[in-house]
Parts: C-alpha cells; sequence; structure tokens
C-alpha cells in the first residue's frame, strides 16, 4: 500500500542588518566619547596589569545612554560545603517599555580573599587600633553578588561600546582585585576639546573622517581646502568648527549643492 507522505517545509531564518552600520557605528563611538570625559575624571580608577577596569556605576552611566538600566531579580542565600555566600540574578531591561534584554548571574562568597575577612578597629585612649580580623557581614556579600549581577548584564549588551572607548570589557566587581592599583590617572586620558574663541574646533578624527569621505567621492585634499577657504574662509582643515562641520561633509558627499 502506498502511503502519501506530507512534505513539511521548514522556514529559514537568515541573520540581517537592521539599521545602517556606519550609523551605529557612529553613535557608538558618541557614547564611547562621552564616557571616556566621565570616567577620566575618576580619581581612583581601577588599574589592572595596566588596564583600565569599569566599575558598575560606569556601567550604568553608558546603559543610561542607550535607556538601558539593570534591576536585580533574585537574591539566594547558598552554603557549598562550607563557603557562604550569595547568588544574584540580574536583568538589563529596556527603560521604555521595562522588556529584560539581557541577565546575568553572579555569586560573591567568603571564600574569596577579598571577602572572608575584615580587619576589626577599636578606639583605644581616644585612637583607632587595628584589634584583629572578622568574617566579612553577610550583607556586604549580599550587595556584592547583586551588584556583579547588575554589571554583568549590561555587560552583555553594552561592551561593544566600552571597548570602544578603550577599556577591558569584564566590570572591575568581577577581578579578584590581587592586581589592583590605584595611580589616580586614568589609562585612557579625556579627550581635549580644541576652540576658537567660543566655537569648538573638529577633532583630528573628525578631520580624517570629511578627508576619507571627500576623497571616496572624488575630491582631493587641495580641493576640500579650496572649498572651506572661499566658503568659510578658511586656511587650514583644523580650523573648521563643529558647528559648520556637518555641512561641509554633507557638501562633500553631494549633499548640498
Amino acid at each position: 500500500m502506498n502511503e502519501e507522505k506530507e512534505i513539511i517545509e521548514i522556514p529559514q531564518y537568515e541573520i540581517g542588518v537592521m539599521r545602517d552600520p556606519k550609523a551605529v557605528l557612529a553613535e557608538a563611538k558618541l557614547a564611547a566619547q562621552s564616557l571616556m570625559t566621565v570616567v577620566s575624571q575618576k580619581t581612583k580608577p581601577v588599574i589592572m596589569n595596566g588596564e583600565q577596569y569599569l566599575e558598575f556605576e560606569d556601567w550604568q552611566t553608558v546603559a543610561r545612554f542607550y535607556g538601558v538600566t539593570a534591576k536585580v531579580v533574585r537574591t539566594a542565600f547558598i552554603d557549598l560545603g562550607g563557603v557562604k555566600g550569595y547568588e544574584a540574578t540580574a536583568e538589563a531591561i529596556r527603560i521604555s517599555d521595562g522588556m529584560a534584554i539581557s541577565s546575568a548571574d553572579a555569586m560573591c562568597l567568603n571564600d574569596e580573599d577579598k571577602w572572608s575577612t575584615r580587619s576589626k578597629y577599636e578606639y583605644v585612649n581616644g585612637e583607632r587600633e587595628k584589634v584583629g580580623e572578622g568574617p566579612v557581614p553577610l550583607f556586604q556579600l549580599r550587595s556584592m553578588a547583586q551588584t556583579r549581577a547588575c554589571a554583568k548584564s549590561l555587560r552583555n549588551v553594552l561592551a561593544w561600546v566600552v571597548v570602544l572607548a578603550g577599556f577591558k570589557p569584564t566590570p572591575a566587581e568581577e577581578m579578584t582585585g590581587h592586581e589592583k592599583s590605584y595611580n589616580g590617572k586614568p589609562k585612557v586620558a579625556m579627550p581635549q576639546e580644541k576652540t576658537n574663541g567660543d566655537k569648538r574646533l573638529i577633532s583630528d578624527k573628525q578631520g580624517n573622517r570629511l578627508l576619507a569621505i571627500a576623497s571616496a567621492n572624488g575630491y582631493t585634499k587641495d580641493l576640500v581646502l579650496e572649498y572651506v577657504k572661499g566658503k568659510h574662509g578658511l586656511e587650514h582643515l583644523g580650523e573648521i568648527t563643529t558647528d559648520i562641520y556637518d555641512a561641509v561633509v554633507a557638501h562633500f558627499e553631494g549633499k548640498n549643492a
């Protein structure tokens, strides 16, 4: 007996670019530069093995640029053969609608050097003196587990922006701290703005971008200089200010007459 076999079509799913990559990168570079400006003002940046790591509050800053925040959704006490502490789960959520876009788990246990014991102090004859060591309070372990989980959830979606800014993608709270050194000087320096009176001059990167766009459309550097001199009375590309930069770029993209 012949049986008819049903043919089932399996849908093919493809990954496609959702937005113009150039626009995405332009936005990311702007966010990265703003992050560098904020972090460079920290008096005690976290430097390990010569690399700078961001703390949770820094991750919160870059997350705000993208309308994202983090929340703790679960915290549990754990006892692993006498090693005690907490495990937390956090989610990165979109502020506009509360949708979770990332989640992460993290622990903080008392078998970590930094989270096992702390120095105890007492006042003797009016002066503070160390009197021994004591266990780290459990509430501090719980808080750090939550902090690590929140930072990690943000890292899952925003590490690529942080790397563009020149920082390491691992949150500082996840590091052991053995190589931590505070030198008071960020590894990534704050970008210095050049000005002409009360107007900001374009950066070297913006100038190089202008030349690259012009070259792609058949213009030489001399033609670019000729245009900015005739149109804006400027002698050098470095004299272009940010308020006219977009218009100059648009001209060499063919968007302006």
